[in-house]
């Protein structure tokens, strides 16, 4: 008999414990997690049930594909989480099959940043996950809370989140739904990503492929919703979404509806930070607005380069508050800090240690027999409590006074130390109005030497042209006094003066990190008194600087009226030249059209090759993300994947090499057709036998078809069949098989290029792609233009 609770069917079971006084409890007929109450103390908690090996204590939470459980491994006597799809996931035998593989590749990432996997299976026909149970948070509920986090204690989450898909990148596992709801905290406040492929899993399981569009709308990646094939970068992008979200409380799209959300991504860049949190550090909005980059290739290519500039900006961060504290001390007493509505576990009690930690107690089996508590132990234990709680009244009492004592030193202690950074504060904020003059009289000075530069330049180059030459030469020569008084003042003076009060402000600043960081108010009274004396010091300063522009600020004034003048008697002059500066300008405008002609020749160059470009990495990256599918003998998907992609090409030379491409992926589809034909004519040769030694050289094949492959003993799907078995075909029914040369070079590439795509990172299958595209090529010359176009990196020669 089993029982159903929010469609997940479990095991019943008979008896329990109280999760208080431990007394046996009946709970034969009851629904699983329906609430009851223990009859002997009243204490209300929720009927458990069974799944297979686990005991199901508690609901978790809920979504679309099913719901999360707190569970205890029996066999293991450990607690864990259990993830139970919904049984109509289970009634699609490739989307377990799938499911079960890719759980083992995530199980293998035993990384500190991706929640563990201990193991997978299917009870009453629905696929469960048994992981790592983390109690620390969720970081979508403190998004939730309203309350804005802090910066640093979020790129720590955002950083160890990077670590774990950068783990997943390496064995090219994409995560493919990163949101803040598949970020999970630890005790220690260490996150970790959960979740890994379960959105394509359901697009899958719903009557979907891999193909189509899959994630969560606020987070998704602008490349998914064109269904163009995803990587890593899109991880990173959804990454950047759930960052964005969690700095500023808001998604960075929003919309009435999903479709809305989906609209703005496509139409409109991402805001900046700033705009939601103007005290936002720049350069942590620098790294979110990269990561939103609707282009792919503008984006981090990987997360190395991500995590260097994370792992930077934090370094210079203040330290973070722990974000998820699950115990703290309060008044003097344990405080458990959990959920709304959360209980504590069948079976678990919790105590408080010496330490102040909780630690729990009584992990949860079935009990065969009930218990009795003796009236004498009971009076005993009672009379043991009553003296330790007189003992703690009476320590009370004088820790109260103690603690009184050291508050108000605290207090005088903490008074001193504002005290000193207030005095701190007002000598920096009397030396700002100083450090401002300073900069504008430089600025003053520099004016005025340009000014008399270029009336020196003016007079060399047009006084003769003017009628009293000789009183435009007197005035250049005094503009060159200026210049030469002037360069003489920025160089000399204040030179020297800025760098002393540079070094001024470098000492009061120097200090007030000081007080800052002091913890004793003599070392901050003594850090303020050593810059007391500086504000005296630099008005001195000042006034000396003063002085010294005044002298030459009265020459600076005339040398510019002399320079209206002059420039006004050159304009007299200039109009003589009118006629020839025109025939200058009609020549000059002719020589800038063809100037513009041929820049916007080249820049129509230039865009042609970036769209060539953009091209090719398209194709590129299509190819690389059919890999996993060749590896799995899936070559019809890849070929779709691969047509539906160049559709998509822009330029003549992309179509081009995408049609190439598309001929080479249609000739891997014929190799498998081949294959599937010879194994069928063996078994036909031979009824009884069937095609001997055809499965790893131990086995019979009986029979052969698009789907899968029997022998004696059991039944393969294609993508079960190992490369090793692959060649072993190739090798009897291509290389050995009843074929014309044209038929035999055309497998004979298609062999190559499964041997690329598939395997490109293996030296030795390198080589032998090497060996299968030469020989193509030998019997079948025209093949050598597709093998450039296709398998550019893989000699024939």
């Amino acid at each position: 008999m089993v029982t159903s609770f929010s469609e997940i069917i479990t095991d019943p079971m008979h008896e329990t414990t109280c999760i208080k006084c431990k007394h046996l409890l009946d709970i034969s007929g009851l629904p699983t997690f329906t609430q009851i109450a223990c009859p002997e103390c009243g204490t209300q908690q929720s009927v458990p049930g069974k799944l297979g090996s686990f005991v199901l204590v508690e609901l978790l939470g809920k979504g679309g594909m099913g719901a999360v459980y707190r569970g205890h491994d029996v066999g293991l006597d450990r607690w864990v989480a259990i993830k139970v799809m919904q049984s109509s996931f289970g009634g699609n035998p490739e989307f377990v099959e799938t499911f079960r593989r890719e759980a083992q590749a995530a199980a293998a990432l035993n990384h500190p940043n991706i929640v563990q996997i201990y193991s997978f299976g299917v009870a009453h026909g629905q696929p469960y996950l048994a992981m790592e149970l983390l109690e620390g948070g969720r970081l979508d509920h403190m998004i939730s809370t309203g309350v804005m986090l802090n910066e640093s204690a979020i790129l720590r989450i955002i950083i160890d989140v990077a670590e774990g898909l950068n783990a997943a990148a390496a064995i090219s596992l994409i995560h493919g739904d990163v949101k803040p709801e598949n970020i999970l905290l630890d005790n220690n406040g260490v996150a970790k990503v959960v979740d890994f492929g379960l959105a394509q899993f359901k697009a899958k399981a719903e009557g979907g492929t891999a193909k189509g569009i899959w994630g969560t709308p606020y987070y998704i990646a602008p490349e998914k919703l064109k269904g163009h094939p995803a990587d890593a970068r899109s991880d990173i992008y959804s990454l950047g979404g759930t960052l964005f979200h969690a700095l500023t409380l808001k998604p960075p799209f929003e919309g009435e509806t999903p479709m809305d959300v989906v609209k703005a991504r496509l139409k409109e860049p991402a805001p900046l930070l700033s705009k939601f949190r103007p005290d936002i550090n720049p350069e942590i909005e620098g790294i979110v607005a990269r990561m939103l980059e609707a282009e792919p290739q503008k984006r981090y290519p990987n997360y190395t380069s991500l995590l260097s500039d994370l792992r930077r900006v934090f370094s210079v961060l203040a330290p973070p508050v722990d974000p998820s504290p699950q115990a703290a001390k309060k008044s003097g007493k344990f405080v458990m800090i959990k959920k709304k509505g959360g209980a504590l576990p069948v079976g678990m009690t919790m105590t408080a240690s010496t330490s102040g930690a909780l630690t729990h107690s009584g992990p949860l089996e079935p009990v065969a027999s009930g218990r009795k508590s003796t009236h004498k132990r009971n009076v005993i234990i009672g009379s043991v409590v009553g003296v330790l709680a007189l003992i703690g009244i009476i320590g009370g009492c004088y820790s109260h006074k103690v603690t009184q004592a050291q508050k108000t030193e605290e207090g005088k202690e903490k008074a001193a130390l504002a005290k000193s950074l207030q005095g701190a504060d007002l000598i920096l904020k009397m030396l700002q109005p100083i450090t401002g003059d300073f900069s504008n009289r430089i600025i003053m000075a520099e004016m005025w030497t340009s000014n008399a530069q270029q009336m020196v330049s003016m007079v060399a180059s047009g006084a003769t042209a003017l009628a009293d030459a000789s009183e435009w030469v007197g005035a250049s020569s005094n503009a060159a006094i200026v210049v030469e008084a002037v360069t003489q003042f920025l160089t000399g003076k204040m030179t020297s003066a800025s760098a002393e009060l540079k070094s001024d402000l470098e000492a009061v600043t120097a200090q007030r990190q000081v007080i800052l960081s002091a913890t004793n108010s003599a070392i901050a009274m003594a850090a303020l008194s050593s810059i007391t004396n500086i504000p005296g010091q630099v008005s001195d300063l000042h006034k000396s600087v003063s002085d010294d522009f005044g002298k030459i600020q009265k020459g600076g004034e005339s040398m510019e009226s002399s320079l209206k003048k002059f420039t006004k008697a050159m304009g007299r002059a200039a109009q003589d030249s009118a006629e020839a500066a025109k025939r200058d300008a009609i020549e000059k405008e002719a020589q800038n059209k063809l100037e513009a002609e041929r820049l916007a020749a080249e820049k129509r160059e230039a865009e042609k090759q970036a769209k060539i470009q953009a091209d090719m990495a398209d194709i590129g990256a299509g190819r690389k993300s059919c890999g996993v599918l060749i590896q799995q003998n899936k070559f019809a998907e890849a070929l779709e994947i691969m047509e539906k992609s160049s559709k998509q090409l822009q330029t003549p030379e992309g179509k081009a090499k995408g049609k190439h491409v598309v001929k080479a992926y249609k000739m891997l589809v014929e190799l498998k057709t081949t294959i599937i034909d010879g194994v069928k004519a063996e078994v036909k040769t031979n009824p009884d036998t069937g095609y001997r030694f055809g499965w790893m050289g131990t086995k019979d094949i009986l029979k052969a078809d698009d789907t899968k492959i029997e022998t004696r003993d059991a039944k393969y799907s294609w993508d079960a069949v190992p490369v090793a078995q692959m060649m072993r075909f190739i090798k009897y029914f291509i290389e050995k098989g009843d074929l014309s040369r044209y038929e035999q070079a055309q497998h004979m590439f298609a062999v190559a290029l499964y041997l690329h795509d598939a395997y490109g990172d293996n030296e030795k299958a390198v080589i032998q792609a090497a060996k299968y595209l030469k020989d193509a090529v030998r019997m079948t010359p025209s093949l050598g233009e597709l093998a450039k176009a296709v398998l550019p990196d893989v000699s024939v020669n």
